[in-house]
């Protein structure tokens, strides 16, 4: 592929933007023929892309949270469903809103923060690549995405504005692990907390690593000074999420710092694992009983950032995903000049 611009578009996720561009299944498809690559994340149309999309980057000329270089791959389709932990069945009751089954699309996708580091995987960023889908297949339901090893579901939901522009994306969060009691990670999590005023920590990762940090209220964090400190009695990079708990309304405040970003407005990833570490604490169930008889299987919480409001839906079955859902902004094609 001897492409000299790689076109992109913009899109933000609750003010957490990325630019994405996606790739076409041919010019993998070329390089693979020709002997170069094995159809993996390090085909050279990415690896291309990357360089172009870097050398952008260094000259300050894009302006973003994140990068998504995305590629379709028609031949891992029956893996990708295999693997996925979404199920496939029209009577599954995680199908939201009953939507039937297929017809699917399998997507690689590799992320990159603002500072040219890799991220394991994105919320806000598997949501942005689900708007380009959508908007490139519309015949397609489910978008199968390839992150970090892991096969997520991402999907349109519904549309959220007249013009066509904003939509809401529902993506699978894998399966979350708590740092267990004992665990290094947990360790330093917990002296990390007792350093920042004396707060409850918890080791959690859904694909990325995160600490969640419990707190009466957050008012008065600020995460561009609170973030690094954090980190720094922490001992390495992860992703910081301070978190209080509105017993009342049955919502959750989060203010977030991102490692290879900084402050963000939202954080997909950390949505997902503040709800996971609210459940902990809280000895499972989040919120109330529901007064009425109807059984239930999940319980959506929602989440509210600087950026606006996302749903996480939590599963009572444990070996079923977490699902992440917010609204995705089209901001425009991506100009390099």
């Amino acid at each position: 592929m001897n492409e000299v611009f790689f076109p992109a578009t913009k899109h933000s996720s609750l003010g957490n933007e990325f630019l994405v561009c996606l790739l076409t299944e041919d010019d993998a498809k070329e390089d693979v023929a020709a002997g170069t690559a094995e159809g993996t994340a390090d085909v050279p149309p990415v690896e291309e892309a990357h360089r172009y999309f870097e050398n952008l980057r260094l000259q300050g000329k894009w302006n973003a949270d994140g990068l998504v270089l995305a590629w379709e791959d028609e031949a891992a389709l029956e893996d990708a469903r295999e693997a996925a932990t979404f199920a496939a069945s029209p009577k599954d009751p995680i199908i939201v809103g009953g939507n039937p089954a297929g017809p699917y699309l399998a997507v690689h996708m590799r992320l990159f923060n603002s500072d040219g580091s890799e991220a394991e995987t994105s919320g806000n960023g598997l949501c942005c690549l689900g708007q380009v889908l959508a908007n490139r297949y519309p015949n397609i339901t489910h978008f199968l995405v390839e992150t970090a090893g892991r096969w997520e579901d991402v999907r349109v939901q519904s549309d959220t504005s007249e013009d066509g522009l904003s939509v809401q994306i529902s993506t699978t969060m894998g399966i979350p692990l708590l740092g267990f009691a004992g665990s290094e990670q947990q360790r330093k999590a917990t002296e990390a907390g007792a350093s920042f005023r004396n707060n409850e920590a918890l080791f959690v990762s859904v694909g990325n690593p995160h600490v969640v940090v419990m707190m009466d209220d957050i008012g008065s964090v600020n995460p561009s000074e609170d973030g690094p400190r954090f980190i720094a009695d922490f001992g390495e990079e992860v992703n910081v999420e301070f978190v209080s708990y509105n017993s009342e309304s049955e919502e959750l405040d989060m203010k977030v710092w991102e490692r290879g970003v900084g402050e963000t407005q939202a954080c997909g990833s950390g949505a997902v694992a503040s709800v996971v570490a609210l459940s902990h604490w809280k000895g499972g169930k989040i919120k109330a009983e529901q007064k009425d008889a109807t059984p239930q299987i999940y319980e959506d919480v929602k989440v509210n950032m600087a950026g606006g409001s996302a749903l996480v839906r939590r599963y009572y079955r444990s070996f079923l995903p977490m699902l992440y859902i917010a609204e995705v902004k089209y901001l425009g094609e991506y100009d390099p000049a």
